[in-house]
């Protein structure tokens, strides 16, 4: 493998430089792979699972620098644990500093820790062998631990918990346990959580999968999760993307490129979840689907449903994922269907308008659909509602309404309830205005109009029809007395105990035969002016 990567005819020099990278570099994929595989076990009760790796911490402790931990013996025996702590190959690092007795290596290999890797994005938990101290030298060990600041202790033990002050074993001495409860865990810990593992903290994801070519795993392919810096495969055609920017509590989409050569795949629009795993595979034989039906705009009614439809055709298996102004959709609220071949927009409304497409998936990339648009009609309705009439008997009514809505706008007038047709008193039942002629008590009722129009049906506001009250005194019937009627009243003028003229009898308001000075008071009484109303009962 390492020939065939380098490009060498023969076998490497233990000396070699490359060799020595190549070697890290197997190790770290296989930490990495473990990480993915232990992440990717889903609906066991003991997940998150926690990553751990024992490393290496030989004399001399190591300056904290880049060329200091360059020629650590962990380093140099292939252990990088720093970088395995750095991009999250593992949840924690326990360093084997087995040292005995009460010496300074051990809290110089502690100071070295909690100061040089402080700032990492995973913790540190000492490896302490109390199978080689005297139980007050562990118990001074990992007290140091505590108070140099790292998160915790790991005993190590082999099969002794002791030793016998030589640095030798000196057995399985059970004591050790109440010892070390007494003088140092003196109450449960809680255990430590992993932010990084939880949705709700989390703010990267990681993203692994295994890049085939005709079926064959494909070793050191280049896989790009959007600008962030590249990953190759392992022997067996794994890659582990780790770290990758994630909103927290929901995800965030990158375009995936795998390259080999010449050959080459992207699977556009790949959710990364935070604080979780996903695998996403890929085939560099297969070619990404074929868009054969594109959506089409939808232009509806709001309250209505929208369906688009993407139409594909691919190798393998096919997925779908329907976006909204380019951001994934999930099935919920109004939307459903969005990982399928047609998304169905429920009981529109203005939070839908949109720009929609699809993005179609297999394991040889992504194609995206044609961007659709759903737009909403005009509703239907009233701007003006008609208002009540209170009109002389014999005269017309006019009752009007205007409204708004989507292509042509049908009006209907109800009277009580039902239609009306265009006859009798009435004109322009299917218009604006409705027209009510020659009123008289068979007219009188509420009045509505039903406005319909492509986005539906509303009703306006009921108005009602009344008929003015004429009094005696209103001798034209015009519903108010007035001068017109004072010269009718004094045409027809006779005189106490004098008969009136024929025609004249509607004026003898008393009825006593005569037109008198008590009918003049009686009309007087009802006097109101031109267009005004009278009281009702001014003439008894």
């Amino acid at each position: 493998r390492f020939k065939r990567i380098y490009g060498y005819a023969s076998d490497p020099l233990t000396t070699d430089a490359n060799w020595a990278d190549f070697r890290r570099r197997e190790v770290s994929e296989l930490h990495a792979r473990t990480k993915a595989e232990m992440d990717s076990i889903a609906g066991n009760p003991r997940q998150p699972l926690r990553h751990t790796s024992c490393v290496m911490a030989y004399d001399p402790v190591p300056a904290c620098t880049t060329a200091g931990y360059s020629a650590s013996a962990a380093y140099i025996y292939f252990g990088d644990y720093a970088n395995w702590l750095q991009k999250g190959y593992i949840d924690a690092a326990i360093p084997m500093v087995y040292k005995c007795g009460s010496t300074n290596s051990f809290e110089d290999w502690v100071d070295y820790f909690a100061s040089c890797y402080a700032s990492y994005p995973r913790p540190i938990y000492i490896g302490q062998g109390n199978y080689i101290n005297l139980m007050a030298d562990s118990l001074n060990q990992m007290q140091a631990v505590y108070a140099g600041g790292l998160m915790g202790v790991s005993n190590y033990s082999y099969w002794s918990t002791v030793g016998n002050g030589s640095c030798a074993t000196a057995g399985n001495d059970p004591t050790w346990w109440s010892y070390i409860a007494t003088n140092l865990y003196t109450s449960t810990a809680t255990i430590p959580d992993m932010p990084w593992r939880n949705p709700a903290t989390a703010t990267e994801g990681t993203l692994w999968g295994q890049v085939t070519n005709g079926g064959v795993p494909v070793d050191d392919a280049t896989v790009q999760v959007g600008a962030l810096p590249a990953v190759k495969t392992d022997g067996a055609g794994y890659y582990v993307a780790t770290l990758i920017p994630a909103t927290t509590g929901s995800y965030t989409v990158y375009d995936v490129t795998t390259t080999k050569g010449t050959d080459t795949a992207t699977h556009a629009n790949v959710a990364v979840f935070a604080g979780d795993i996903r695998r996403q595979d890929v085939a560099l034989d297969v070619v990404a689907p074929t868009i054969t039906e594109q959506p089409s705009p939808q232009d509806i009614c709001p309250g209505t449903i929208a369906t688009f439809t993407a139409g594909a055709t691919g190798e393998g298996t096919l997925t779908y994922q329907w976006l909204k102004d380019s951001v994934n959709l999930s099935d919920g609220s109004h939307y459903s269907g969005v990982t399928t071949a047609t998304l169905t927009v429920s009981n529109a409304d203005a939070a839908d308008v949109a720009d929609y497409h699809c993005v179609v998936t297999n394991a040889g990339g992504s194609t995206s659909s044609d961007t659709a648009s759903l737009t909403l009609k005009e509703i239907t309705v009233i701007t003006q509602h008609p208002a009540a009439q209170n009109v002389c008997p014999g005269t017309t009514a006019h009752f009007m309404a205007a409204a708004t809505g989507e292509g042509t706008i049908n009006y209907r007038w109800q009277k009580n309830g039902s239609d009306l047709a265009d006859e009798g008193h009435y004109s322009g039942t299917a218009t604006a205005t409705l027209t009510v002629s020659d009123a008289d008590s068979g007219v009188e009722g509420d009045y509505r109009c039903v406005v319909t129009a492509e986005c539906g049906s509303v009703t306006s506001d009921a108005a009602a029809l009344t008929l003015k009250v004429i009094v005696a005194a209103d001798l034209d019937t015009d519903c108010d007395v007035d001068l017109a009627d004072y010269e009718l009243l004094e045409l027809c003028a006779s005189g106490p105990g004098i008969a009136y003229e024929g025609g004249c009898s509607v004026t003898d308001f008393d009825l006593d035969g005569d037109v008198d000075q008590t009918d003049f008071s009686v009309f007087e009484r009802c006097v109101s002016g031109e267009n005004a109303p009278p009281a009702p009962n001014c003439a008894l």
